[in-house]
């Protein structure tokens, strides 16, 4: 596992606070978007127990408790579009949209 994916992981188990998570995520020297969208991509994808229903009370639970604006547009296409489609939305937003905090 590499150290994005340590810092990932310790976020999701509430070892690291996500506010300080977030910001070592976004701060380090080695940053990449399409990187890191891509692995929490997969995670997110992975960690859905019933693959046949992306849309379960689970997953709506995981993303109604994100600690972002729910104005954000990724809050926004998380919560208005089926995984799979807000995830491909996602990675066609703009520069801009991928640092909002």
């Amino acid at each position: 596992m590499n150290p994005q994916e340590q810092l990932i992981n310790k976020i999701a188990q509430n070892k690291i606070d996500f506010e300080l998570g977030l910001k070592l995520l976004l701060d380090n020297d080695q940053y990449n978007f399409q990187t890191l969208f891509t692995a929490l991509n997969n995670y997110i994808i992975n960690a859905i127990p019933n693959k046949t229903d992306y849309y379960s009370e689970t997953y709506q639970t995981a993303i109604n408790t994100i600690p972002l604006k729910s104005t954000f547009t990724s809050i926004v296409l998380l919560k208005t579009f089926r995984t799979k489609i807000a995830f491909a939305k996602l990675v066609l937003l703009p520069e801009s949209e991928n640092k909002k905090q």
